[in-house]
């Protein structure tokens, strides 16, 4: 889960620590809308102490390879070229490899909160390619620090 909070500071926080957002102001979003959001902020990211900043003013370029590579790994999806397109993050892996693992078919929640039906062989697709992008990203933010 997400918040914005009204001094534009993001602040991330689990049900388990309901404290971190005790007596704060602040509007819950899904990770969706936290994408658009940055998506939406021309050279803006989220910087280590949760505040909206303009990547501009972060002269250290590590720390910008740092930001892109956290965005662009929380943007990992699979599309099946059939109108369902599946979040294939770091988070979503270990679902997936659990249901391959059961060999499940089903009713599966996609990238935009639909749900449809996908086979073991269609979540097999999606996670090699959500690990063959993470692996770029990575292999990216390596060679961005050399």
């Amino acid at each position: 889960m997400y918040a914005i909070f009204k001094d534009n500071k993001l602040k991330t926080f689990s049900p388990k620590t309901p404290d971190t957002v005790a007596g704060e102001t602040f509007i819950e979003i899904s990770q969706e809308t936290y994408s658009s959001f940055l998506d939406q902020q021309p050279h803006k990211t989220i910087n280590t102490s949760g505040e909206l900043v303009d990547c501009k003013i972060i002269k250290d370029s590590r720390l910008q390879a740092k930001y892109k590579k956290d965005a662009d790994i929380q943007k990992i999806t699979y599309d099946f070229s059939d109108g369902r397109v599946i979040q294939v993050r770091p988070d979503d892996v270990s679902n997936i490899t659990i249901a391959i693992g059961k060999e499940y078919s089903g009713d599966w929640v996609m990238a935009d909160n639909s749900i449809a039906s996908v086979s073991t062989n269609d979540l097999k697709i999606a996670l090699a390619y959500g690990i063959s992008q993470g692996e770029t990203i990575w292999q990216e933010y390596m060679d961005k620090l050399k």
